[in-house]
Formats: structure tokens, sequence, C-alpha cells
């Protein structure tokens, strides 16, 4: 893979105010604001989108919902004839996708941390729960971007650029391993210790162009209290890479990015 540099916009709109959008919770000079970035925007547009495509995949799969109050509270049967029953249905829908978001990401890497000072520990180190930190990408192909997610296919020639959210300041660190099982250090460079302060979604200081070597790329982000020796972090990849278990590095939460390729 090919380290490059590329820079996502500053004005993006982020998933909440999406979700906010299509709850209609925005006031109108607002919402008029974020049509015209999402028109203007391929990046925005792609990820309302997937939002979108996401919502739709819950509600089919959510059973249906029973109102058993009407004849008991006359007040709530007229707020849900005015309309009141869709934003309930888009925010359930919401809570939903979320939980399954999680819970996805928790198949592939047990999960989003809740970080080292508010964490519950698992054996010497931190278990993964929430989604406080995360790793996210952005590729662009053809002269467009769009958001990617665990498990979602790339194509050779993509050009990928990640990004990290923690709410506290921590020490970052980023490997990978391609479909050959080479293991890559991304960030920090060499062996400096790299403290990132609190931030969602801060872009790496580079992107990556993906070659054509076969197999899943898999990206490892170790969030960690305190400075941690690569060896250590090195070994506990290969284990999560090669799927062999294995005990998470102390002082340490891991989030992972799986990205099929083609």
């Amino acid at each position: 893979m090919t380290l490059v540099s590329r820079r996502v916009g500053d004005d993006c709109v982020s998933d909440k105010v999406l979700d906010e959008l299509h709850l209609e919770l925005l006031d109108a000079p607002e919402a008029e604001r974020v049509e015209q970035h999402l028109a203007a925007c391929d990046v925005c547009a792609g990820r309302r989108l997937s939002l979108t495509n996401l919502r739709s995949d819950i509600e089919r799969e959510l059973p249906p919902l029973r109102i058993g109050i009407r004849a008991a509270t006359p007040f709530r049967t007229r707020a849900f004839e005015r309309g009141f029953a869709p934003l309930v249905v888009g925010a359930l829908a919401l809570a939903a996708a979320t939980t399954m978001m999680i819970a996805t990401n928790e198949r592939h890497t047990g999960g989003s941390s809740s970080g080292p000072p508010t964490g519950s520990s698992d054996q010497a180190g931190i278990r993964t729960k929430g989604s406080l930190y995360e790793l996210a990408a952005t590729v662009e192909r053809g002269g467009h971007q769009f958001r990617v997610v665990s498990s979602d296919v790339v194509r050779v020639g993509d050009r990928i650029q990640l990004s990290y959210s923690t709410p506290s300041g921590v020490h970052l660190y980023l490997l990978g391993t391609d479909g050959t099982g080479e293991l890559r250090r991304y960030f920090p460079e060499a062996s400096r210790s790299a403290r990132v302060e609190e931030g969602r979604e801060v872009e790496l200081p580079f992107s990556l162009v993906l070659d054509d070597a076969p197999g899943p790329e898999h990206f490892i982000g170790f969030f960690c209290q305190s400075p941690t020796a690569f060896d250590l972090l090195e070994n506990r990849a290969r284990e999560v890479a090669s799927s062999l278990g294995g005990t998470v590095v102390a002082g340490c939460a891991e989030v992972q990015l799986e990205l099929a390729k083609q």
C-alpha cells in the first residue's frame, strides 16, 4: 500500500446532524444550509444514503409497533394521530441502528472501547465496550468520496483516508495486515509514541492507496493510557488478524476495521 496525503472538507456534516435532518429537528435555515452542502459534497451525500439504507434495513427487521393505550389515554392517541408516531418510529429505528452498528463492530473487534478512564477491565487489559473509540475510513474513487465500514468492499487503486475518534487524550497506535499476512505499522512513524487529544473523526496525517495484494485489508487501532512497546502491539495484532484469541494488551483498548478487497 502507498501512503499519500489527502484532506476531507472541514465543513462536512456529522452523522448526528444527518439524523437530525432526517427527523426534521433542525430549524429551517440550518436545514437549508445542510441540504445545500449535501448537494455539493459527495462524501456527505454518500453517508446520508448509507444512513437512509441502514434505517430502511432496521425498520424492515423491527416488529410492528403496537400502541395499546389508545382508549385509556386520549391525549396520547391524539398525539399519534397528529403524526407523532413517525417521529417515535424514526427514533426507535435510529436507536436500533446504533445498536446494530455497535454489535456488528463487536463481531469484528469486540466493540469500540469505553476508554481507559471508564472502561471495565478484561483480565490485564481494557474491555472494549460502547462506541467512544472508533476507526473510520473514507474512500476516494474516480473523483467521488464515500464512507465505508467493516465488511464493505473496496477496490485496488482506491485511496483510503483513515480517521479516529476518542473521548479523551490517549496514545494511539495503528497497525494493519493485508491478505498476505504482512504486518505493517501505519501510525506513529518509526517507534515514536503519538499522543492524540480528544476529537471526533480526526483524520490521520496520511492516506493509503490499495495495492493488488489479494485478500482483505485489516486495520487495528490501539488506544492506550500510556506509551506502549510496539512489540507487544505487534504480537497482539498478529493474534487478532489470525483469530487466535489471546489477551488484550494491558492499558489499551483495541478497535478493528476490516475491508474486503476486489
